[in-house]
């Protein structure tokens, strides 16, 4: 499973807020023979995958980027409010409200 398609079962299974998903630590099977996990994962979540998969334990930073680097436009048509948010690592990332363009 892709780490944006970790993300996006964050926001659409579990129903988390937006700037809450993409805090979560991720996995990263992007093809290679290790599975990355962020250090930050439960331990019991690291135990359930080391018991199944080569892993190593990395930490979630700017570079090497591991977990995919997501930008995140989200609307809610119910209340009709739009939110996004930056890729959080990245010191070039920026978000602004709504309110700041209308």
């Amino acid at each position: 499973m892709s780490a944006v398609f970790q993300l996006i079962s964050f926001l659409v299974d579990t129903s988390l807020p937006l700037g809450v998903a993409v805090h979560r630590p991720r996995i990263d099977v992007s093809g290679k023979d290790l599975v990355s996990l962020d250090l930050e994962l439960d331990e019991d979540v690291r135990q359930a995958l080391m018991s199944q998969f080569p892993v190593q334990m990395v930490e979630h930073g700017i570079y090497p980027s591991l977990f995919a680097c997501p930008s995140v436009a989200k609307r809610d048509s119910h209340r009709r409010v739009n939110s996004g948010v930056a890729y959080v690592l990245s010191p070039l990332s920026a978000a602004i409200t709504e309110q700041d363009i209308v």
